[in-house]
């Protein structure tokens, strides 16, 4: 699969990796019982926005998107209902709800990376975790971020714990790219290394740099500033991370149709 060819489905799958990522850090931060459910429901339609935007894009998966549409459907609604319960402070309904959203949402994020031609179900499904993981953590973060703006005694350990999460998952995936240059499953090093260091070196750094080594830099520093609750400086610094995570994540699909490396 060429750059070019492979474009809809990574459009695709950033969409709903941050979907199904976000519900998860969102049912997190409910369950912590510190956020409000003005927030937990406006996130949760941000969110059912971003599937349903999935859904009008579907035909980016081609002949798969007639199987892979009623689940993203499915998702989009559940979603809905999820916001509609927390708007009606039903809050066990809303969680089972939430729960529940993210089965489809599993399912079709597996099932994406699965029309990749060079699909290996160990490395790619690590991959796409951590990916899912990281921007959801990190979207998740930035409209938490807006909250106190609205609530300014929201305790700042919600958002704390998120940054923390988001720093877990960042380093997991640079663990996953040192991983990529060690010989497994008869992998060949030699190969792999010639690719991402010298023919698709620009990509690959910057991948690391931008997508990885700043965002948790900045996600430090946006720890930080929630220890001492300079909220509006911590929320400016996640707008940044959420740009290079972005970012970094589509120089990862485009290392992956390129090189068949995942990172």
């Amino acid at each position: 699969m060429t750059l070019v060819q492979s474009l809809p489905i990574t459009v695709l799958m950033i969409i709903l990796e941050t979907v199904v990522g976000g519900t998860l850090i969102l049912l997190f931060t409910d369950f912590e019982g510190r956020a409000s459910s003005g927030f937990l429901a406006t996130s949760g339609l941000i969110f059912a926005a971003g599937a349903g935007l999935a859904y009008l894009l579907k035909f980016g998966y081609g002949r798969s998107a007639d199987n892979l549409g009623p689940l993203i459907a499915v998702l989009t609604g559940l979603l809905v209902v999820y916001a509609l319960f927390l708007m009606l402070k039903v809050r066990v309904a809303a969680r089972i709800v939430g729960i529940g959203s993210l089965v489809p949402g599993t399912i079709v994020l597996v099932r994406s990376a699965m029309l990749q031609p060079s699909f290996a179900a160990g490395s790619d499904l690590v991959s796409l975790a951590l990916a899912t993981l990281v921007l959801g953590t990190a979207m998740t973060a930035l409209l938490l971020g807006h909250w106190y703006l609205v609530t300014p005694l929201l305790s700042a350990q919600s958002l704390r714990r998120v940054t923390e999460i988001l720093m877990v998952g960042l380093a997991l995936q640079i663990v996953l790219v040192v991983g990529s240059f060690f010989p497994f499953a008869g992998v060949d090093v030699a190969r792999r290394a010639a690719l991402l260091l010298s023919t698709y070196s620009f990509v690959f750094w910057f991948r690391v740099i931008v997508g990885l080594a700043f965002p948790i830099f900045l996600a430090a520093l946006t720890w930080r500033s929630c220890r001492v609750r300079a909220m509006q400086t911590a929320t400016g610094l996640l707008y940044v991370v959420v740009g290079c995570v972005l970012a970094g994540e589509t120089a990862a699909c485009a290392l992956l149709a390129l090189t068949t490396v995942s990172l």
